[in-house]
């Protein structure tokens, strides 16, 4: 249990792409990288709303 949790957007929306690729340079474009909409509408997505449910009730407390 903790209080605090952080999870990478990347993780809660399962992009299967990483943001940053360690290594390169010219081979990736690291760190710019935009996401698929507005995020309002990529976290109301069923998916992820059902990660942040489960989320929430393991959440302590």
């Amino acid at each position: 249990p903790c209080d605090l949790a952080l999870i990478p957007l990347e993780d809660l929306l399962a992009l299967e792409d990483q943001v940053n690729v360690p290594g390169t340079v010219d081979e990736q474009p690291n760190w710019r990288r935009r996401l698929a909409g507005p995020l309002q509408d990529l976290l109301a997505a069923p998916a992820v709303r059902a990660r942040l449910d489960d989320l929430r009730t393991r959440r302590p407390g």
